[in-house]
């Protein structure tokens, strides 16, 4: 057996194995008492809370402790999502053909140009055509993207890794682990009920030609169910 057959094996091996992995931790809409570890019970946002605990690190799955495994509760996305919302910003992303092979072959594609202004790129464009520059563009602006979503929601949201065969990213409003403090925290600023917080983030993260996306709990890639 060649190089090229070895590889080729080795990637479908890969892409069976994830595929099984996201086959037994699908995504749920509603958690049950056993995904969620003790004391993260509902807060009152009216419940004056001790400094200490509303910013003290947020706990982690621990394998030792035999906790719930880790999920995200929050929205998937696609590239194409992510260069949207990097149009509507106006966005411009520097590739450097210095940084190694790949970079140079991004350069090439674009004809030499080494700034991608997010603002031109259309559907027929390289750089949605060409999947490996768009991945490079999605993720050159993924820390802007939250920033922005930041500072119209007016807390902090986080970038997730879902167990997922069609999404690599997500935005994480909260953890199996942190939920209670994080709706606490998220109700005392907003001074709005969480479900009206998660119809107005669900309207922000709909796909182009969608109207809204549906938030789920997610499996972090984190956990040790054999992703890495």
């Amino acid at each position: 057996m060649d190089d090229s057959s070895s590889n080729f094996s080795a990637q479908q091996a890969r892409i069976a194995r994830v595929k099984h992995i996201c086959d037994q931790y699908p995504p749920v809409v509603n958690l049950t008492q056993n995904d969620v570890p003790r004391g993260t019970e509902y807060i009152s946002p009216s419940t004056n809370l001790n400094p200490d605990f509303v910013f003290a690190q947020d706990p982690e799955f621990d394998p030792v402790a035999r906790g719930p495994f880790l999920r995200n509760y929050g929205w998937v996305f696609t590239d194409k999502w992510a260069i949207e919302y990097a149009k509507n910003l106006k966005l411009t992303v520097d590739i450097d053909e210095d940084e190694d092979e790949d970079e140079e072959e991004l350069v090439q594609l674009l004809g030499g140009e080494t700034t991608v202004d997010c603002a031109s790129i259309t559907d027929d464009s390289v750089v949605m055509q060409h999947k490996g520059l768009r991945q490079a563009v999605s993720l050159a602006v993924q820390d802007d993207i939250i920033s922005d979503i930041e500072n119209r929601m007016g807390f902090r949201v986080f970038l997730g890794y879902p167990v997922s065969f069609d999404y690599d990213f997500m935005v994480v409003l909260c953890t199996n682990y942190n939920i209670a403090k994080r709706q606490w925290i998220i109700e005392r600023v907003t001074r709005k009920d969480i479900d009206e917080t998660i119809a107005t983030l669900s309207e922000i993260m709909a796909e182009p030609g969608e109207e809204s996306k549906e938030v789920m709990w997610w499996y972090a890639q984190e956990n040790p169910i054999g992703w890495y």
